[in-house]
């Protein structure tokens, strides 16, 4: 297996050789005020925005909201298609509600 030493001089240039984005030279680049002012609103955005999602993921507020069932004596259609292998006439089912009232299980 081949190593390579690299020393502390040279790291420098190995990431230049292998950086895809090499930095503009300083002859390109012109600063002004304006530039440092949306840098700033940017960074202050990021930073609030940044608070606000920590400080709702720290501190959930839940709503709860409950309502009363009106409907409670009307019937829920339920199909069910089971496959058994008995006779017909040996099952049965019996569907109760949540009072215990008989729903008539089967129907023919």
């Amino acid at each position: 297996m081949l190593r390579r030493i690299v020393k502390k001089e040279n790291v420098k240039e190995l990431i230049k050789q292998v950086d895809a984005f090499p930095k503009v030279d300083d002859s390109y680049v012109t600063t002004n005020s304006f530039g440092g002012l949306v840098t700033l609103l940017c960074w202050t955005g990021i930073a609030l925005l940044l608070y606000s999602e920590v400080s709702d993921y720290l501190s959930p507020q839940m709503k709860y909201r409950y309502t009363v069932d009106k409907d409670a004596d009307k019937s829920l259609d339920i199909n069910i298609d089971i496959t058994v292998a008995m006779k017909c006439n040996l099952i049965g089912a019996d569907v109760l509600d949540i009072w215990g009232q008989d729903l008539g299980g089967t129907d023919s």
